[in-house]
């Protein structure tokens, strides 16, 4: 009987489907002329990239489940059917994916990520970094082309987080549009700790517990975000805010509430992201680098000289914060407990001659206030002096060596033109400086001068009138020598060590002012008083025919220097000198000694006699009075005829 013998014939067939989108595709293979009946059927899938292998993929796939960058693995998005309850859908590459909304980013039962594992805006900006030119969807086959991606990072305070493009890398702030995520495989370490310090430490003023700098200066503050660890954390939010106004006194001034004394506090100034703190309500947000720090700069341009606080707190959990105080100084407030604000203002100042001043006293810096008045300028009161609380010292005064005059504060003023004393120095301004220099508009009292030191203008004032003081640090010569003598030596007489002037005459008077070297002194202030009058046999008279007319070299004149109770004001001009012009016209023939002495010693004085002469009395000691008879007379017949007496 034959045998049958059979034989394996093996076909190869090659099937491929280049465009294939991720179908099964059936193939029915059936023996041609063959006497084997049967028929194979056989599926075959061409998987595609950009569906993943997922029962609720619509495709067959093959996308990545993950993709890694550096120590990060970030997981493909869900597809619709993969979430309980998405916000939205939406079809790319026959898939439909949810869509999350920014409220829901961290809700997976609505497609969002757990807890710390929506990425940062820097982590997802790494992921398109290592697959730029679209790789994230051609070599990983995630969807890209019609939605971005949800970070965790907040673009504002409202707040809207970033949204990264994983096509084109482009960043934007999101809204309310639900779109794709991503989640990391591993949570980030939350932010544990944020601090805020100074970056230069020669900002920081130990004394103060602050950072402490000059109006107009700019402070560089370091905000640093780690994790548990002390691991510094990048691409973290934080907010910065200010405090309330405090002075150096502790007096709270309410930020927005429209206390003058409250500037705003401005932050990072000039660049994109200036915001001006207001108010303690108002925030800066950003967020710390990839070293987990922030640099901020912080300006006080209109500050008054107060202390704030800056507050920088995790926009993730505000009980992490860090609090810096911050204190601009201002120049019109100087660096003194007892003043009210936060000050920088010079101690001393130097004048163009090179003369060094010190700076006015605030009234409490003064060892008693009690009966004191100060005028308040730039938010602090400052102590004014009358001249005789000037010159002594138990009233906080200079001293009279330092007491400046009215050169020493107009060569101040020549060092500091244009307000400088103001704008520069920080000086209060708006009263003027008491100087030693005394006025010579009035015989009847003493006037001095004072200086404007913002125009450089001066002023006449009694002694009594309050102004601000500044004190020389160096003394200034003083006169310690007076001279009462006869302007024109021819008229003093000195067998009779006396000064002569016929009645009707003037009698002119020199007063010169000296230091201890005989050197003249100028703008030396000195009083002029007198006797009662005599006639030659030394019996004296009160009556108004002793009264003198004086009249000073500035035009000032008294009518009736009669009393000896009267006082007249004098000063030298500035060559140390000048002259009394003297009129008797009453004069019965009298003797008046006068005295001139020291404003500032008034044991420091000199003496002169004056004598108007009458017609009517010869010049003899025998005489009653003092005369200018002609000794002889020539009568009608040329005979000389001589008087006895």
């Amino acid at each position: 009987m034959p045998v049958l013998r059979m034989r394996r014939v093996f076909a190869t067939v090659e099937i491929k489907q280049s465009q294939g989108v991720g179908l099964s595709t059936p193939l029915n293979i059936v023996p041609v002329n063959s006497y084997i009946p049967n028929t194979v059927n056989y599926n075959v899938i061409f998987t595609t990239l950009t569906s993943p292998d997922a029962v609720g993929a619509q495709m067959w796939g093959h996308m990545d489940e993950t993709i890694t960058v550096d120590a990060l693995t970030f997981a493909r998005p869900r597809l619709a059917a993969e979430v309980f309850s998405p916000d939205g859908t939406l079809t790319e590459n026959n898939e439909v994916w949810s869509r999350v909304s920014q409220a829901n980013a961290s809700s997976t039962s609505k497609g969002g990520c757990g807890a710390n594992m929506l990425p940062r805006r820097s982590q997802l900006s790494a992921l398109y970094d290592a697959n730029n030119g679209d790789g994230v969807q051609t070599v990983h086959g995630w969807p890209t082309q019609r939605q971005p991606y949800w970070s965790s990072s907040p673009a504002d305070q409202v707040p809207h987080y970033y949204t990264i493009a994983l096509n084109d890398g482009a960043r934007t702030v999101g809204g309310s549009t639900a779109v794709y995520v991503s989640c990391l495989t591993t949570a980030n370490n939350p932010a544990s700790s944020i601090t805020l310090e100074v970056v230069d430490p020669a900002q920081w003023n130990a004394a103060a517990n602050a950072a402490k700098l000059k109006k107009g200066e700019t402070l560089q503050v370091k905000v640093t975000v780690k994790d548990a660890q002390g691991n510094p954390l990048g691409d973290i939010p934080f907010t910065l805010k200010r405090g309330d106004g405090y002075t150096r006194s502790e007096e709270k001034h309410v930020a927005g509430s429209g206390d003058a004394l409250v500037a705003p506090v401005v932050v990072n100034g000039g660049l994109a992201d200036e915001t001006s703190l207001n108010n303690t309500a108002a925030a800066y947000s950003a967020i710390t680098g990839s070293d987990g720090t922030k640099i901020l700069t912080i300006t006080r341009p209109d500050t008054h000289g107060t202390k704030t606080s800056l507050t920088a707190t995790l926009y993730s959990d505000t009980t992490k914060k860090a609090t810096l105080d911050t204190i601009f100084t201002v120049v019109t407030s100087p660096d003194s407990d007892k003043a009210k604000m936060w000050g920088h203002m010079p101690e001393t100042v130097t004048a163009a001659d090179g003369a060094v001043f010190k700076r006015p006293l605030l009234l409490k810096e003064l060892s008693s206030t009690s009966g004191r008045t100060a005028i308040a300028e730039d938010n602090e009161d400052w102590a004014q002096f009358t001249q005789a609380q000037a010159i002594s010292t138990s009233s906080n005064g200079c001293g009279s060596e330092y007491v400046p005059s009215q050169a020493g504060l107009e060569s101040l003023y020549e060092a500091n033109r244009g307000n400088a004393m103001k704008t520069v120095q920080g000086w209060p301004v708006a009263s003027s400086y008491l100087s030693s220099t005394t006025g010579s508009s009035s015989l009847e009292q003493r006037d001095f001068k004072a200086v404007n030191l913002s125009s450089g203008t001066s002023s006449i004032i009694p002694s009594a009138t309050k102004e601000l003081l500044t004190c020389q640090t160096t003394p200034i010569v003083k006169a310690s020598q007076i001279v009462l003598e006869a302007a024109d030596p021819t008229k003093f007489d000195r067998m009779n060590n006396v000064v002569k002037a016929k009645k009707g005459e003037e009698a002119v008077l020199r007063v010169t002012t000296k230091d201890a070297q005989g050197n003249p002194v100028g703008n030396t202030a000195f009083t002029l008083k007198r006797n009662t009058s005599v006639n030659r046999a030394n019996v004296s008279t009160t009556t108004s025919i002793a009264s003198l007319a004086v009249t000073d070299a500035w035009g000032n004149t008294q009518d009736d220097f009669l009393s000896t109770t009267l006082v007249i004001y004098g000063v030298t001009g500035a060559d140390g000198i000048t002259t009394f012009t003297l009129k008797q016209d009453q004069t019965t023939g009298l003797k008046t000694e006068l005295t001139a002495a020291l404003d500032s010693s008034s044991s420091t004085k000199s003496t002169l006699p004056v004598v108007f002469t009458v017609l009517t009395s010869p010049d003899s000691p025998k005489a009653k009075f003092w005369g200018h008879m002609a000794e002889t007379a020539t009568g009608d017949d040329g005979l000389i005829y001589r008087s006895l007496y």
